[in-house]
Order: structure tokens, then C-alpha cells, then sequence
């Protein structure tokens, strides 16, 4: 008997070349299942049962409540966008969140908006994807929200001040309830301003880090007594110098009222350790590792991984050389950026490399394969998009119409605010508010106050100031660092 023995060499070019083509028809697919799904939305309004419409995808989906109704959203603003949405037919480029952020954009006109208006956005919308990068979220809906201030001035507000009104902290409440029904498992739910939560979470890790414990694990044992916290947990606390004290805590955001009043009290009883970096964007480091104070501006400035899509806080990752140290890159603040373990090996490995933008805040990536991509700054200064809670009714028209009520209501609102703040009138402003909340029916939750809020430093929101002029660099500004006793 005969027995022939076939035997199998290492793949050659031609299966990776292979391998990296289903790479990107899986990624295309993604979008184009997104169209099979909610395409159907972009073509007729619906007068249907909106809440069994999402709980049907749901179902043939497994998909969340939430990602079922912003495909749904997004794809029924393309009704009012003919040419975007024929684009979409036949390009298939826009994944469900950079259509929800043209929905949230454009919800805010006026519902009898001529179809000439409708028209400039169309046009604008669908010349953003004459090249083959695809914009971000913040991106397309940058030149929109200008277009729809100058339809209706009324809605335009200051988006920083909104944040900064909305960022009220609740009271602080603790829940605990069982899991399931043989009490095998139960949950504690903790809520309290952000200041808090930072000196908890500090104490929490100061404990985690002493006894070698998870954060659970610490979490448990300094509750139930089993340890007691360390001496001194560090806490950081970012504030621009000169300005009275609205600070950022890392994780946290900026301080509101409630949580700047708790802040307040942490900083008489335990007197912080200044430390000034003003001058630390231009310091340089003679070895390998950055001075603290470095350390602490890079990690303030890129705020989490600057890899795109990682939001790995930036106190948890690793500072790497751009240029490497061993090939004459300086232990600068320009030449550390923060990058998570993994992603920084991917750059070690050569498998990948960046640049940063200097003006913008954001770094183009190039991948070893020819591709590219862009992350964007999610630093003390950068972006963050502000939740909102939907409005959800029982049909789709119903439900959008809903939407762009409150949201143009609450615009209205903020735009008077803005207005007050500015020099204007109190009881103007609030007379204003009362007739608003006549006319649409909603209740406006937040009173303008009387005193000058002038002081105010600048804080990062949904998008960048709206505005020709250059964006400062952030190393521009003046910061400092208290590092607190919690």
C-alpha cells in the first residue's frame, strides 16, 4: 500500500493579500446590513406603531433599544435629504452615528423650514464626501449647525454655557436590590456630585494599589472595615490659573456648582500641593523618563489614549516617544502623547505611526497596510458630546416631531440665557423664558442667574467654538495642578 503524504507550507502573499480584502468588504457590510435594516425608514414617513417598530429590529436584530432607535432616527432624516439619501443608497458610507449626528443637527429648524433650506443642507452634507476619508460625527455636522443659526438666530446658543447649566449635579442616593430571585447576587448603586466620586474613586484606588486588591475587591474591604484607606490618596485637579475655581478632574469633567462647592470644602481641609505648568509645554527632560510635572500636561492634554476609537483614561496609560528616545526624539511634552499598552505596542511593533495637528488637536494615523485614520482630542480641552434623553412617542412622525420641539424649545431657552449673561436684561431673559414655556408647553430647568458669570473658563463640550479663527493650541493656556489630599 501506498500512502502519499500532503504537506502544508506557510501561507503565502496572496492568502494575506485575501485575508485583508475580507477586512474591508466585513467593514463595508457592516454599513450596508445598518441600510438593510433601517433603509426602509429613509424612503416614506411612517404611521405605524413607533414602539413595536423598534422592538421588531430588536428582536430580528439582538441589537440594543438605543442603537435600534438612532438607525431608525438617522435613516428618517435622510427623507428630507433626497440627494444624501440616494448617495447612501448607492455608496453606502454612513453608519448609523454619523447619521444621528445629522439628525440631532438638523432636528433644530423650525418644522416649516422651506425646501430651499432643505436643500442648502443636502447640498452641503453630500459635498462633504466628494474625497474617500470619511468625515467624523463632529465633522459633518460642523458647517450644518452654522447654516441652521443663520435660518433661525433663535436657536443659536453658546453649546459651553449649555453644558455648564446642564452639568448640575443630582442629590446623592444610594440603592441596593437583589439580582435574581435566589439572592445569589445583588447590586449597590452609589450616585453623588463629580468631586466626590473623584476623592472616592482615589481612595478606592490609593487602597486598590496598597493591598495589591482589584477595585472590588477594595471597594469591599474599605466598606465593610476589612482595611482601612491610606494615608494619603492623590487626587489631580486641573484649574486655569487666574480665573476663580472651576476645575476638571480627570474621568469627571469640569466642576458644577454642587461639585465646585464640594471641592471647596476638600481644598480648605486639606491645603493642595500647587504645582504650576505653565512652563511645562516648552520644558525638556535630559533621560529617557518625563518629570512628573510632564507627565501630569501630556496625560491633561490627551485625556485618554490618543489611539483612534481607545478611551483608555490617560492616567492609565503609558507615555510614548513619537519619535523614539533612541532615535533623537526629545522626552518633550510635543514628542509624548498617552497611549494604552496594546496600541503602544502596535506603534513599537512599526505596525503603525502618527502625526498630530497642532492647530486642530487631532492626529492622522498611518497604518503599515496603506490605510489611514483620524483620531480627534478627547483632552481637558477637547470634544464631548453632552447626553440628552430622548423623547420617544408611539410613531415615528410623532416621535421626531417630539424630538425637534423640545430641542428647539431648549435652544430657544439657552439662546436668551446666552443673551442675559451677555450684558442683557434678567427679567427680560425670564420673561422670555415664561412665554417660551407657554408656546411649546415644556418646563425650562434651569433659571439664569443674576450674577456675572463672565469668569468662566472655557470648557470642552460637543464641538469646538464655531468660529474662523485659528484653534488655540491648548498648550497655549495656562494650567495647574492640584494634587490633594482626598
Amino acid at each position: 500500500m501506498k500512502v502519499e503524504v500532503a504537506t502544508l507550507g506557510p501561507p503565502g502573499d496572496e492568502f494575506y493579500e485575501a485575508i485583508e480584502q475580507e477586512h474591508r468588504d466585513g467593514a463595508r457590510l457592516m454599513i450596508e446590513a445598518e441600510y438593510l435594516i433601517f433603509g426602509r425608514f429613509a424612503w416614506r414617513r411612517r404611521d405605524s406603531d413607533y414602539a413595536m417598530e423598534v422592538t421588531e429590529i430588536m428582536c430580528e436584530t439582538q441589537r440594543g433599544k438605543r442603537f435600534v432607535e438612532t438607525g431608525i432616527d438617522g435613516y428618517a432624516r435622510l427623507y428630507d435629504l433626497p440627494q444624501l439619501r440616494d448617495l447612501q443608497r448607492q455608496r453606502k458610507l454612513l453608519d448609523v452615528p454619523r447619521l444621528s449626528a445629522i439628525d440631532k443637527t438638523l432636528m433644530l429648524l423650525p418644522p416649516d423650514t422651506p425646501a430651499e433650506a432643505w436643500e442648502v443642507f443636502d447640498n452641503e452634507l453630500v459635498g462633504m464626501f466628494a474625497g474617500e476619508a470619511l468625515p467624523s460625527p463632529w465633522s459633518i455636522t460642523r458647517r450644518p449647525r452654522r447654516l441652521v443659526a443663520t435660518i433661525d438666530a433663535s436657536v443659536s446658543f453658546d453649546r459651553r454655557k449649555r453644558a455648564k447649566r446642564e452639568g448640575a449635579a443630582a442629590a446623592p442616593s444610594l440603592d441596593f436590590w437583589s439580582g435574581d430571585c435566589t439572592g445569589a447576587s445583588a447590586y449597590m448603586t452609589l450616585t453623588a456630585d463629580s468631586a466626590t466620586m473623584a476623592c472616592l474613586r482615589a481612595a478606592v484606588t490609593g487602597a486598590a494599589r496598597e493591598k495589591k486588591l482589584g477595585l472590588a475587591e477594595a471597594a469591599i474591604a474599605l466598606l465593610t472595615g476589612a482595611t482601612t484607606p491610606v494615608a494619603r490618596p492623590v487626587l489631580h485637579i486641573f484649574s486655569p490659573k487666574g480665573r476663580a475655581p472651576s476645575s476638571y478632574l480627570p474621568g469627571f469633567g469640569w466642576t458644577g456648582a454642587e461639585s465646585g462647592a464640594v471641592l471647596d470644602d476638600l481644598l480648605r481641609d486639606c491645603p493642595p500641593d500647587v504645582v504650576d505648568l505653565d512652563d511645562v509645554a516648552g520644558s525638556r527632560v535630559a533621560g529617557y523618563a518625563p518629570a512628573p510635572k510632564m507627565a501630569d500636561y501630556v496625560r491633561a492634554r490627551d485625556g485618554t489614549c490618543v489611539f483612534p476609537g481607545c478611551h483608555r483614561a490617560a492616567e492609565s496609560c503609558q507615555l510614548d516617544h513619537r519619535i523614539p528616545y533612541g532615535d533623537g526624539g526629545g522626552t518633550t511634552p510635543g514628542n509624548l502623547f498617552a497611549l494604552c499598552q496594546h496600541h503602544h505596542n502596535l506603534k513599537t511593533d512599526r505596525r503603525t505611526f502618527y502625526i498630530p495637528d497642532p492647530v486642530t488637536g487631532e492626529i492622522v494615523w498611518l497604518f503599515s497596510n496603506g490605510r489611514w485614520a483620524v483620531s480627534e482630542d478627547n483632552g481637558i480641552l477637547g470634544a464631548y458630546a453632552t447626553p440628552t434623553a430622548p423623547r420617544w412617542v408611539s410613531t415615528l412622525d410623532g416621535n421626531r416631531a417630539s424630538r425637534a420641539h423640545a430641542a428647539r424649545f431648549n435652544a430657544k431657552c439657552h439662546a436668551l440665557c446666552d443673551a442675559f449673561e451677555a450684558g442683557g436684561d434678567l427679567e427680560a431673559c425670564l420673561a422670555g423664558i415664561a412665554e417660551l414655556e407657554e408656546e411649546f408647553g415644556l418646563r425650562f430647568e434651569f433659571t439664569p442667574a443674576g450674577e456675572d458669570h463672565s469668569w468662566l473658563p472655557p470648557e470642552p463640550v460637543d464641538a469646538p467654538p464655531e468660529s474662523t479663527d485659528t484653534v488655540p493650541d491648548p498648550r497655549d493656556y495656562e494650567w495647574l495642578l492640584h494634587a490633594t489630599a482626598a
